[in-house]
């Protein structure tokens, strides 16, 4: 059972990255967290897949939230700092694309046949600006978070997070950064989400410093 501290914990981050970045001047849009899915959504999206949703992502959807959506970008320099090296941000899911998601994976899979392994057996939770997928890996244990590239890139099968929730948590604390590939490989280590890349490091201070600035300027 996830604890609900951990969902608390996402919404303070988003909340933190959304301030910072008003803060700097940039745009967050839109920004949301839905009710959570009743079983009738469960089973009728389950039935749709024709598998039963991963034990912690049905969790996710049933108690926390079936939508969420947080987007933000910085495109012109603050006064007071140059622009971050990371300044693009897109997180959350969507029980009502799921089936959106496995249809596009499952076109890549006939695509590329010869690569069936790491198109096969997985559930997309994400479709991505440039076509590329963020799925859960079902055929692994404990149910990995990984990255499916559609051109096959060197980023293809990246693992990004031992499971569903422990991914959200890392990549909320880099403000649900990208999520193209580009963007997630500068916080992305071994074993997924690293906080202690330069690039993670060097974002949450600056994400620290404008949600102080902020803070600051509403006493």
């Amino acid at each position: 059972m996830i604890r609900t501290e951990t969902f608390a914990a996402w919404r303070n981050e988003w909340e933190w990255t959304a301030v910072a970045v008003r803060a700097y001047g940039g745009k967050v849009g839109p920004y949301s967290i839905e009710a959570p899915a009743t079983e009738d959504e469960l089973q009728a999206v389950e039935a749709h897949l024709g598998l039963r949703l991963p034990t912690a992502f049905r969790e996710v959807l049933s108690v926390f939230a079936k939508r969420t959506d947080l987007a933000w970008r910085i495109r012109q320099a603050n006064d007071l700092a140059p622009i971050p090296a990371i300044s693009d941000g897109n997180i959350g899911w969507d029980i009502d694309e799921l089936l959106a998601c496995d249809v596009a994976r499952r076109s890549y899979a006939d695509i590329y046949p010869e690569d069936a392994t790491t198109w096969d057996h997985k559930l997309a939770f994400l479709y991505l600006p440039n076509g590329d997928l963020l799925a859960l890996a079902l055929d692994r244990p404990g149910v990995p978070v990984v990255y499916l590239d559609h051109e096959g890139g060197d980023f293809h099968g990246r693992v990004l997070g031992p499971d569903f929730p422990a991914f959200i948590t890392q990549w909320s604390a880099v403000g649900g950064c990208g999520p193209e590939s580009w963007v997630l490989e500068r916080v992305t280590g071994a074993d997924g989400i690293d906080l202690d890349t330069v690039d993670a490091v060097s974002w949450r201070e600056w994400r620290a410093t404008f949600a102080r600035l902020n803070s600051r300027g509403h006493r």
